[in-house]
Parts: C-alpha cells; structure tokens; sequence
C-alpha cells in the first residue's frame, strides 16, 4: 500500500516546495511562517459482518501566515502548485494590509526554533492491504458476535490507518519536517436481556502496527463490557466517593490543559486565571510533558511554531509550573515561549504517593460509583463548575453490584482536583495523557 521509500520522496518533495515557497516569499520585507500537512490512508467499517464502509483519504494543506508592521495576514489552500501557492500568499498579504495592528503579532525567536529534529520513531510503516484490514475487522467484530447469546447486534468494527508528513519554514532560515503514522481498531457491541439493551467498545490505538491490541483482545472486551452493563439501576441523589475508570481519567486533565493555555489566561476565561505557582492539584500529584518519548501519540520534535519541544513540568507536587503557550499568547502574557502552539504534548501523571491496582482502589473507595463513560460537555471554564452525565457501577465493599445510569456528577474543578485521593497503575495507553484510574472524595451524584 504505502511503502516507506515512496513516503520519504514525498516528504523530500513536499520540503522542496516548500524551500521554492520560502525563496519567493523572501523579496518581500515580510516575515512568514507557512506549514503543509499532507495526510493519506484508509478507513474500513465492517457491520455484522458486511462491509459498510472502504474509504481512501488525501488531504492536503498549504498555509501561509504574513507578518507586516504588527499585522498579521494568513490564507491556506488544498492545491499544492506552486502557482496555488504564490496565489495564497499574494491572498495573506492582502489580509495583512487590510487587518489591525497588533504588536504580538511576531515570529517565535530564532533562537528557539529547531534545527536537527529528533527522530522520535513516530513512522511505522506496514503494507497491510485492505483484504488484510478487512479480515481484521471481520475477526474483531466476530469475536465479539459469538462470545454470548446476550450479543444481538453490532455497532461495527472499524480499522483506520494514516500516514502525516508535516513540513514548516519561515523567514528566519526554519525549514523543518517529520512524518508519522497512526493505527486503530476499534470495536462496538450491543447486548440484549430481558430489561433492554446497552452498548459500548474497545479499541487501541497505536503509531506502530504490530503493538496495537489485536481482534482477540478487542472483541472480548467490547463483548464483557457491553454485557455488564445490562439491567442498570437507578439510585437516589446523593454525595458518594467515585473511581474514573482510566479510559475516561484523561479528561479531567484535557480539562486542566484548556484552563492554562495561553488565549483563555490573557483572555480572563479560566478558573485557574490566578493559579501560576499555586497549588492546584494533591502535592503527591505531579504532571511531566514529555514531547520525545518515542512513538509517542502526543510526539513531536517541533510545535505546530517550528519552536522545539522539550520536556518540562507542568505541575510539580501539587504546583501548578507554567501555561500552555503558544508564540502569541507568551508575547501577551511577557512570558517564554514553552512549544505548545498546536495544543499539549504527552503528558505523564505522576503518582508520588503509594500505587495502588485497580482492584485495591475499589477496596480503598468501599463504597461509591465507579464511572466508566461521561456524557455530555457541561463545564464552564470561567468558574470551573463541573456537571456530566455518567454511566457506571455501583460498588459496596470494595465490589461491584450493579451497573448505574441516568445519573450526573457535579461539583467544582478547582476542588475536584483537589480531592483526587488516589491513582491506581492501570494506565490507559490510548491518548497521550498516561493516566490510571481516579478515585476522588465525595462528589454531588444527582439521580432520582
């Protein structure tokens, strides 16, 4: 399919163009800053063991940014020629002329910009064909189909593959890029009993192939999950400890990432707005970015800027260390620029404090909900007021009784990250927060 010789001559041509870009755009007292993504692979959808879906994709994007006595003009374009190009560069210093001064509008110092770009083994490259990837979803969703009479029917299995080259310069000598390389399987089941139906998933995502979960261990597990969820109760509002399960834990923290980044600091839109080298999280907590772990799914050696990426503390011992900030945002802010333009990198929650398994947390917690999916979007960055809807388990004794649903958890951030208690190891690999299962003190549970 995409072998690796043929991806390494686009990456090399695609820099050339970018190279003849740079070159035109320098007779020109302007700064620039311009990137091209070119993303290509395939996606196949199996349903109850037809397939539904085979989709080959190739997007590109050319975008320029235009920088001209503290304005800022920018103008992108899906056409790769070199006559498309020059023609939307043309287009951003028109923008340019026409928009506000604004004098944060600069290119990052050159002095942070990468030169020799980590290989951070973020390309895996497997020629694996679509008669293979439709076998593989085939399996996974059979599997699944046979694990128990209680399985009825399929939401579908799916598997996705997709190649990246990331080119990007500007006018201070920058011309830099890296390819990557994303797989994933997923799966989704429904279960029937005599009290109705309930669904849910398993996937794995991974840059190389050979390390995803396979059709085996997907299956099953869609199948199990799908199946405890059946008869589910109702429960009376209450406040009670809760456990969330790892595949849901990162989004408190994607949480935290929005409330620091640099536009919702200088803009006041952030709970945390006063938070800078203050406690914010238990001091046994802490949180590394590490942008160089290799085949990482939050790698890069250079942010969506060119700026290069380092490893740094986000919160250290509870201590809330720097903002997420982007070139514009530190100039807003008078701060450095940490290589965040594009969003987080890997982020790694560190537990300080004793490690517990998933098993001891439930005995930790005796009773309370163990969540395991959030519904929903109702948080409010501005006073970090909390509320979802959730589907879990009720647990008494450090066990599982019953499954829950129809309840919404509530509370405050600020405090909600104040109250995680304990993490347990089982650390979920399928985003680029590594993070365990959370169990945090008593928070509002509205039910019936």
């Amino acid at each position: 399919m995409y072998r690796l010789e043929r991806i390494l001559k686009k990456e090399k041509r695609l820099k050339l163009k970018m190279k003849k870009i740079l070159e035109y755009t320098s007779k020109k007292p302007l700064l620039i800053e311009s990137y091209i993504d070119h993303t290509f692979g395939y996606n196949v959808l199996v349903r109850n063991q037809n397939i539904e879906i085979i989709e080959f994709n190739q997007d590109s994007i050319f975008n320029i940014n235009v920088y001209s006595n503290q304005k800022k003009g920018s103008s992108s374009s899906s056409d790769l020629s070199y006559l498309s190009m020059k023609n939307t560069f043309k287009s951003a210093c028109n923008i340019a002329k026409n928009s506000f001064i604004d004098r944060y509008n600069q290119l990052p110092e050159k002095k942070l910009l990468v030169t020799n770009p980590k290989n951070l083994f973020l390309l895996h490259v497997d020629n694996i064909t679509i008669n293979q990837a439709i076998n593989l979803v085939i399996n996974t969703e059979k599997i699944s189909l046979n694990y128990d009479k209680k399985i009825v029917n399929s939401e579908g299995a799916n598997f996705f593959y997709s190649i990246t080259i990331k080119i990007i310069g500007n006018s201070l000598g920058l011309l830099s890029s890296y390819c990557s390389s994303l797989y994933s399987l997923s799966n989704g089941i429904i279960a029937k009993n005599n009290d109705g139906m309930q669904r849910d998933y398993s996937y794995s995502i991974n840059r190389n192939f050979k390390k995803l979960k396979g059709p085996n261990w997907i299956g099953k597990k869609s199948a199990k999950y799908a199946i405890r969820r059946l008869s589910p109760q109702k429960i009376q509002t209450t406040f009670l400890p809760i456990i969330l399960s790892s595949n849901i834990s990162k989004s408190l923290f994607f949480h935290l990432a929005e409330s620091i980044s640099g536009i919702n600091i200088y803009n006041k839109s952030s709970f945390l707005l006063n938070s800078l080298n203050k406690k914010i999280l238990p001091d046994w907590c802490s949180i590394l970015e590490d942008p160089n772990i290799l085949g990482g799914l939050g790698s890069k050696p250079f942010d969506a800027e060119g700026v290069k990426t380092k490893r740094k503390f986000i919160v250290e011992k509870g201590i809330l260390k720097t903002w997420i900030l982007n070139n514009y945002s530190s100039n807003r802010l008078n701060l450095k620029n940490t290589g965040n333009s594009g969003g987080i990198h890997n982020w790694i929650i560190i537990n300080n404090n004793r490690s517990y398994s998933f098993k001891n947390l439930l005995k930790i917690m005796n009773t309370g909900l163990l969540i395991t999916e959030l519904l929903g979007n109702g948080i409010d960055l501005i006073t970090g007021n909390y509320s979802r809807g959730a589907v879990g388990f009720y647990v008494k004794n450090g066990n599982i009784q019953f499954p829950v649903d129809g309840i919404t958890i509530s509370g405050n951030l600020k405090k909600i990250f104040n109250n995680i208690k304990y993490i347990s190891t089982d650390i979920n690999v399928n985003s680029k927060i590594h993070c365990g299962s959370l169990l945090i003190e008593k928070i509002h549970i509205s039910g019936i």
